[in-house]
């Protein structure tokens, strides 16, 4: 993957901010949450109900907020995803607004017997700066890590809580149950047979580049589809008295884009003199792509009558041998990250007979 492109992948992590006020004689602390800007880039930072909070201003304090950076490689490959806190302490005219920035485990399932720093480390600009930056260096699953800036005057202090939500960068489809070729006619596209009358459920993995997806990411799909092919028809024509007058041959190219959707699942056709049949319907159940493949129609004929005659049509071959084929794509909602694969309906075993029901010797 290149840097380019692991530059554009997100991530997604959520901020949970607790803070903590002292009633009395002395200062108060407010953080502002402020935009990191990486890789010339502005992303908005919102509250826990989507409002977006804008770099510059003071906000009070929303009990949830999220963030998206720019997620890079993990940390074993040098590279991090950050944001930039700023602490304002308060009144105005304090005389000393030197604070000091830590972190420290929370609620812990997991990671609790490693170094926090290994995970999550903030770096303030300067000795005793109220601007600090949080880098995640790695997924730390369901764990809670706390970050706190506490006053030098007075020791007044607010805690911010870590997630880690860790949304997924890429996306797969595995063709679970069926054989899946190289068609040399379709230019090495991979396909994955799936046998007619039969029904599958593809195993749909989501990852990212911290190695982990949150729990707390719940995905949501979508599908598309389009299905290529070609075939040829035999057209026998016939003149108005009812002689066969010529046999003639027509090739028929078709790319057919989501064809109807019924019912929960996507229908892709097979063209026919005429028309569509039904070939393949498929959904999301359970997280999995399921694909219920019908029969493949081997013959199929159509008429198309005039004044002057008319046109008897029947199917005679997949011109150049190229089987029909569908693509699906996969685009999970809230990331837009998306994979396609390839499906085609071949036959699949109906019966089995001998020849003789009984032998004797």
């Amino acid at each position: 993957m290149n840097q380019e492109k692991k530059n554009s992948i997100k991530w997604i992590a959520t901020l949970m901010a607790i803070i903590v006020l002292f009633a009395g004689v002395g200062a108060a602390l407010g953080l502002v949450i402020q935009q990191m800007k990486q890789n010339n880039t502005e992303t908005p930072i919102a509250t826990g109900d989507g409002k977006n909070m804008f770099e510059g201003q003071i906000y009070e304090m929303p009990s949830v907020l999220a963030f998206s950076a720019d997620a890079t490689t993990a940390a074993e490959s040098g590279h991090t995803a950050s944001v930039t806190l700023t602490a304002t302490v308060l009144p105005v005219e304090a005389t000393n607004k030197l604070v000091d920035w830590s972190v420290a485990w929370g609620v812990t399932k997991q990671h609790g017997s490693e170094k926090v720093t290994d995970y999550v480390t903030v770096t303030p600009k300067s000795d005793g700066s109220n601007i600090a930056t949080v880098t995640c260096k790695k997924a730390f699953g369901d764990d809670e890590i706390i970050i706190t800036v506490t006053t030098r005057e007075g020791g007044f202090s607010a805690n911010c809580q870590v997630l880690y939500v860790g949304a997924p960068t890429s996306i797969k489809v595995k063709s679970t149950g069926a054989n899946t070729i190289t068609d040399s006619k379709w230019s090495n596209v991979k396909i994955a047979e799936v046998q007619s009358t039969k029904t599958y459920n593809f195993d749909i993995s989501l990852d990212n580049e911290f190695g982990l997806v949150g729990s707390a990411f719940t995905p949501e799909y979508k599908l598309s589809a389009v299905t290529y092919g070609a075939i040829k028809v035999k057209c026998l024509n016939y003149n108005s008295s009812g002689t066969l007058t010529s046999t003639t041959y027509a090739n028929f190219d078709y790319t057919v884009q989501d064809v109807f959707e019924s019912a929960g699942y996507i229908w892709t056709s097979f063209q026919k003199p005429g028309g569509y049949v039904s070939v393949n319907k498929f959904s999301i159940e359970n997280g999995k792509l399921k694909v219920i493949a019908q029969e493949m129609p081997s013959s199929f004929s159509g008429t198309q009558a005039g004044r002057s005659g008319k046109s008897v049509q029947t199917f005679d071959s997949y011109v150049d041998g190229k089987l029909p084929y569908v693509a699906i794509t996969v685009t999970e909602v809230k990331t837009g990250i998306s994979t396609t694969i390839n499906i085609r309906t071949v036959s699949g075993v109906q019966s089995v007979s001998l020849s003789d029901s009984t032998l004797s010797f």
